[in-house]
Parts: C-alpha cells; sequence; structure tokens
C-alpha cells in the first residue's frame, strides 16, 4: 500500500468536461509562480488472486498536512516538500486495512504544456517507486492534466494503470488503475 501512498502525486483522472478548461496559451503563462499543495485525493481500483479466487479491491487516498511546492518558471519546475498521506484499502466492499505514509520529494527540471497536459522531465511516480520493486505503469506517457480553476486553483489530473507480479513490499500479483487530483494555491 505505500506504493499506492506514493502514486498519489501524479496518479489522477478526470471526467471534467473539455469546455471547462483554460486555453493553453493562458496555463503557461498562469503557472509561473510558486504553487503550494493543498488537496490531495486518490483512488486505485485492483483486481488480484488470493488462493486462486480473484478478489477486487480499492485504495482511497487522502493527503494532509501539506509543505510542499512546485515552481515553475517559463521551462522549468522545481519540486520540494513533504505531505503525509492516508490510505484505506477494502476488499470485497469490507474494509481491511488503513496506512499511514510521508511523501518526501526534492526534484527539479524542465515541463512542457502540450493540449492542457502537463509533461515533465522527471517521471515522479518511478523516482519514488524504485525501492518497492517490479511495478509497470501504463499511461505516464501521456502527461497530467492541467488546469485553473475558478477559484484560481493549479489542479492536475492524471490516471496511471498499474500491474505486478509481486513485489517485495507485496507478493500478491496485482493489477488496477490509479486516479487521483491534486490542488494548489498560489503562494
Amino acid at each position: 500500500t505505500c506504493l499506492i501512498l506514493t502514486l498519489f502525486f501524479t496518479s489522477c483522472s478526470s471526467d471534467d468536461d473539455d469546455n471547462n478548461q483554460t486555453p493553453e496559451a493562458t496555463i503557461n503563462d498562469t503557472i509561473i509562480g510558486e504553487w503550494g499543495l493543498i488537496s490531495l485525493e486518490s483512488t486505485t481500483d485492483f483486481t488480484s488472486e488470493i488462493l486462486g479466487q480473484p478478489v477486487n479491491g480499492i485504495i482511497d487516498g487522502t493527503g494532509s498536512n501539506f509543505d510542499y511546492i512546485v515552481t515553475f518558471t517559463e521551462d522549468s519546475y522545481t519540486i520540494s516538500g513533504t505531505y503525509d498521506v492516508t490510505a484505506s484499502v477494502s476488499v470485497g466492499g469490507i474494509p481491511v486495512d488503513e496506512f499511514d505514509g510521508t511523501v518526501d520529494q526534492d526534484l527539479s527540471g524542465v515541463y512542457t504544456i502540450e493540449n492542457n497536459r502537463l509533461f515533465l522531465e522527471e517521471n515522479l511516480i518511478s523516482s519514488e517507486l524504485d525501492a518497492l520493486g517490479e511495478i509497470d505503469f501504463e499511461g505516464l506517457e501521456e502527461g497530467i492534466q492541467i488546469n485553473i480553476n475558478a477559484a484560481g486553483e493549479l489542479v492536475l489530473i492524471q490516471e496511471v494503470g498499474l500491474s505486478s507480479t509481486g513485489t517485495d513490499f507485496n507478493p500478491l500479483p496485482f493489477e488496477g488503475t490509479s486516479t487521483g487530483e491534486l490542488i494548489f494555491i498560489r503562494q
């Protein structure tokens, strides 16, 4: 589950209507500056097999204690700080566990924005998860949906698929989709 906890920064998708998206030129100009994380929500739907029987589960995650800043210049970014995450796990609709963890990142690189999608030079997910074992991700190349909402908040949304034949952390094979949303305010 710690694996899923660290997926939150970039594991997201959206049901938002395209008509509510900020024009790309406006986003490019508007994001320049420093942004502080104020909200993080994530859901991971997964399937696995236990004793030869398929099981479906959900991991719902929430962030808190945000001390996490993203700074954008015209073409580069810096990310630094920490936040806590709590994830509740249910299998077959039955709550089975809750986990807490802390994400701590210090990254920088070049970014681009195309079609309201943010592309970062460094894959944030793999930078946090390398120590957990063999996990395959799908959809990272599609970037992160980016928008400025009516309140002037920076909203990042992405969906990634994930699968594994088992890791040191979780020996059960699994596959699923992780979906989440991060909201930042200008500092």
